[in-house]
């Protein structure tokens, strides 16, 4: 990050190489590229060093942030993401993994085959791990500039889910809680032993996290707001 001035030209070359570019512009279109890119073209870099050296936890952060993406870099993961980006492995896709979160008992059973739909599920599962910690890491990180850019880098699977697994997982948890209540004697219910904080943890999480615009809307206008400002400045030093 030190060096980002430094290496302006070759950050720049890789950026605007026409296939990448059209890469994370068009075919997966992920924000963070884009607003770097732009922050480079408008010579305006040094914000970026000039705020991280305001908060000096945020190096800390950065480096929870790297160890806790390296949880989903596995093919277990990747099987199930595939899916969701609407990829086929074989004869399985996303309408095969719909079906099985449809079905919480079948699932669970489904989880331990060594098929593609066996190892999404698993990714599934690993993923809802991720989504926990990643909430956590959230509530701990201060910042908010520093909390929605940590939440665009996964923007692009956020909006997937979104769109693609709201009515699954609402039937996934739905299934959790009604085999959670089967698996639990009258008395242990009655006694006031409670099934739900499962589902009401990981409804929570999917709403304040993966299905909330706010971190989108607040790092969208943060951005707006700074390059409107730089472009009148630049204006005024022209003059």
């Amino acid at each position: 990050m030190d060096d980002l001035d430094e290496d302006r030209e070759e950050i720049m070359y890789y950026l605007d190489y026409y296939p990448l570019r059209r890469y994370y512009s068009y075919y997966y279109p992920v924000i963070l590229p884009q607003v770097l890119r732009e922050a480079i073209a408008m010579n305006k870099t040094s914000f970026i060093l000039e705020k991280r050296r305001s908060f000096g936890d945020n190096e800390k952060y950065f480096h929870q942030f790297h160890a806790l993406n390296q949880t989903i870099d596995n093919e277990d993961v990747n099987q199930f993401l595939w899916f969701l980006d609407n990829g086929y492995t074989g004869r399985y896709s996303l309408r095969d993994l719909e079906k099985a979160l449809g079905n919480t008992e079948e699932c669970f059973k489904l989880r331990s085959k060594k098929s593609p739909l066996g190892q999404s599920i698993r990714g599934f599962f690993q993923y809802l791990d991720f989504l926990d910690e990643f909430y956590v890491f959230l509530s701990e990180c201060g910042d908010i500039d520093y909390k929605s850019t940590y939440w665009m880098y996964h923007s692009y699977w956020f909006t997937k889910i979104a769109e693609r697994l709201h009515a699954p997982l609402n039937s996934f948890f739905e299934g959790v809680q009604n085999q959670l209540t089967k698996e639990y004697s009258v008395e242990l219910l009655q006694s006031g032993f409670q099934v739900d904080p499962f589902r009401e943890k990981y409804e929570r999480i999917l709403n304040e996290i993966v299905y909330s615009p706010d971190y989108k809307k607040y790092f969208e206008t943060s951005f707006t707001k700074w390059k409107g400002n730089n472009t009148i400045r630049a204006r005024r030093e022209r003059l």
